[in-house]
């Protein structure tokens, strides 16, 4: 068979080129649907082999994204169940600004709604004693990010009454990016318990101490016993009270 000029070797060579180009146009233009948001895009599976098995791969990278995104959700879905309705106030911050607040974190604040929260400065809800105290904690979670242990902090209420709390932060994934899981204990009523009963001991101590009546306690379980300032004295202890094994203090004073 005689063939003479191009006119047989042109159409194959286009041919050629279209069954390798086209593929290759087919997973760009699947690739840029997926840039603009098409989750759903995938990519022709066509073409000379090596190019079919890169659009394979490309169809299965979008896969695994589709099943972690699923999976991601369905944890977030998990999480806000659980932190809803904790009766410990739950706050969630990122850059510097709540994103999510429970509804216990709500009644603590003196909120309506959660709305009054979001998108609020943390800062704004903490004293300003405990600012620098709460960005180095900050600056710990995001380098190492490592959780920081429960502390004693002061928080402000948004009628600006302070608050004591205790607080422990977390780094975690929220909505798909990283941001600070803290969890809140109001203590208020306990620190007011505490001065309350350290003011009535004070007041007992002066009463004690005007009365001129000597006081001691014996602990029963350790045989410790525990001596007032006035018996201290009396007893020739150096310091203003005294925690004494109740054998060494028998040899002082044998009707104990």
């Amino acid at each position: 068979i005689e063939i003479r000029g191009n006119h047989f070797f042109k159409p194959l060579a286009w041919r050629i080129g279209a069954a390798i180009t086209r593929p290759i146009a087919d997973l760009a233009g699947a690739a840029a649907s997926v840039a603009a948001g098409d989750t759903a895009a995938r990519a022709k599976v066509a073409g000379p082999a090596e190019i079919g098995s890169v659009a394979q791969q490309f169809n299965r990278m979008l896969d695994a994204r589709d099943r972690g995104e699923a999976a991601l959700r369905e944890s977030e879905v998990r999480y806000r169940a659980l932190v809803e309705w904790t009766p410990e106030p739950i706050l969630v911050h990122r850059g510097g600004k709540l994103i999510f607040v429970n509804p216990a974190a709500v009644e603590m604040f003196g909120a309506t709604s959660a709305h009054d929260l979001i998108g609020k400065p943390v800062l704004d809800a903490v004293h300003p004693e405990f600012h620098q105290i709460v960005l180095q904690r900050w600056k710990i979670m995001i380098e190492h990010g490592a959780s920081s242990p429960m502390v004693e902090q002061r928080y402000l209420k948004l009628d600006g009454t302070a608050i004591d709390v205790e607080a422990k932060a977390t780094p975690i994934v929220y909505a798909g990016a990283a941001s600070i899981h803290v969890a809140v204990r109001d203590i208020s009523q306990r620190k007011q318990a505490e001065a309350a009963i350290n003011k009535a001991a004070q007041r007992l101590q002066i009463a004690l101490e005007g009365s001129q009546i000597s006081v001691w306690e014996s602990d029963l379980r350790t045989g410790e016993v525990w001596l007032d300032s006035a018996w201290a004295t009396y007893l020739g202890y150096p310091t203003a009270e005294t925690r004494t094994p109740k054998a060494t203090l028998l040899q002082s004073v044998p009707s104990v």
